[in-house]
């Protein structure tokens, strides 16, 4: 699906659809893991529920919800540990031993 039409840049970075899983069958309900959620286009938001439109043959509105990976603010702590929000080192607590 994403061959024939690549997926859009989202600030400076290319979509990045992780996975799709259908949620709900009635209306058809469908979410896809993304790197950047609220960035994605309505354009592509339209080519993916027409692709799956076409490739299971539904004739019923689809709902499409784009969330982020799990874990992704555990990640992004990894990477620079100066945006954690956590002072210092060790983790203790002031006044615990």
């Amino acid at each position: 699906m994403v061959d024939n039409n690549p997926a859009p840049i989202v600030k400076s970075k290319p979509l990045r659809l992780y996975y799709i899983a259908q949620v709900a069958a009635a209306p058809p309900t469908f979410t896809l893991t993304c790197n950047e959620p609220q960035g994605v286009p309505d354009m592509y938001k339209r080519y993916i529920t027409n692709q799956i439109r076409k490739t299971f043959d539904l004739r019923v509105p689809i709902r499409l919800l784009f969330r982020e990976r799990p874990g992704k603010a555990k990640r992004e702590a990894r990477k620079n540990p100066h945006l954690a929000g956590k002072g210092g080192k060790g983790g203790k607590r002031a006044g615990r031993d």
